[in-house]
């Protein structure tokens, strides 16, 4: 599953603490679960800054970010421009409150089930799902501030074993990237990630297609020491494979016949002379220096849109 990914794991700063504890902001946030047509799995989550829908099928997923659609009261409304709106209103049943985290102090969260009733219509692109309805059932969450003391994490680093490339061109109005992750040897194995991710912005709308696959065969990465040239052979659902040569004296090249299908999208090149690139050996790494992604820069805006909501998001699958 690559929601995961969506969720930027950063704790707001809040209000001034003592050492060793820190102040959460306020939250609150609507969420539903339904499901679409052809096997995909839909959910809303609303803000009272943007709203939030996504669509998931296996390792396909397409999501939608409306930075004009918002939570008011009990109202989630967007526009999703080529595709569908939001327009429900919440119809509460019960309600319940959790305890606070075990390092936090202050009131629990504050859960209100009920059924939102108006209407969702979604209109996926190559009609890859679709959904029109009437009432769904779901819950908006709030949570008021409270002092949490912090965890003492261990810090991450680059493990030697681990291996990146990354390759990203322009598409359209949007950016197609392609990433290849293979982590340090774990039980005799070498996990590796494949990802094909298209951003676009149409608007105020900005729509991620997503394709990812798994493999433990290490010949579907191979990268040189120093990293100056690598290969990948992505099982599906992508197809054929691509290489990276790097060159002192010139720009580095990111040629070959991979391809993916992206959901809502079709076929797309995954490699070609449009394209930079990068490979990395741990903090090794050659190529391209690459453009940061669009989500880091700013997906959704306001201080209950992205934090603790997403990281908390991630975490309700």
């Amino acid at each position: 599953m690559f929601f995961c990914a969506w969720a930027l794991l950063v704790l707001p700063t809040g209000a001034a603490a003592k050492p060793g504890y820190f102040v959460t902001e306020p939250l609150r946030f609507a969420s539903i679960h339904l499901e679409g047509s052809h096997g995909y799995h839909l959910r809303i989550d609303a803000f009272d800054t943007n709203v939030n829908v996504g669509a998931e099928k296996g390792d396909a997923q397409v999501g939608y970010t409306a930075y004009r659609g918002f939570l008011r009261g009990d109202r989630i409304w967007a526009r999703l421009p080529g595709v569908g709106w939001v327009n429900l209103r919440f119809e509460e049943h019960r309600r319940y409150r959790r305890d606070p985290a075990y390092n936090c102090m202050g009131p629990g969260e504050l859960i209100r089930l009920g059924v939102f009733r108006g209407r969702f219509k979604l209109q996926g692109e190559l009609g890859y799902t679709h959904v029109d309805i009437r009432a769904v059932e779901g819950k908006i969450s709030s949570e008021q501030s409270q002092v949490c003391r912090r965890s003492h994490a261990a810090r991450a680093s680059a493990a030697p074993g681990e291996e990146l490339i990354e390759a990203v061109a322009p598409r359209g109005s949007g950016v197609l990237s392609f990433k290849a992750n293979e982590w340090a040897l774990t039980a005799g194995a070498h996990p590796v990630f494949f990802s094909a991710d298209l951003w676009r912005q149409r608007g105020q709308l900005r729509i991620r297609n997503i394709i990812g696959g798994f493999t433990e065969d290490p010949r579907a990465v191979r990268i040189t020491t120093p990293p100056l040239s690598a290969s990948v052979t992505p099982p599906r659902p992508f197809i054929g494979t691509a290489t990276f040569q790097g060159d002192s004296n010139g720009k580095p090249t990111w040629l070959g016949d991979l391809e993916a299908e992206l959901p809502g999208i079709g076929l797309v090149a995954l490699a070609g002379p449009h394209f930079e690139a990068r490979v990395c050996e741990g903090r090794n790494c050659q190529g391209d220096s690459l453009p940061e992604s669009p989500f880091f820069s700013g997906y959704g805006s306001g201080s209950h849109s992205q934090p603790l909501a997403l990281a908390r998001l991630s975490s309700l699958r």
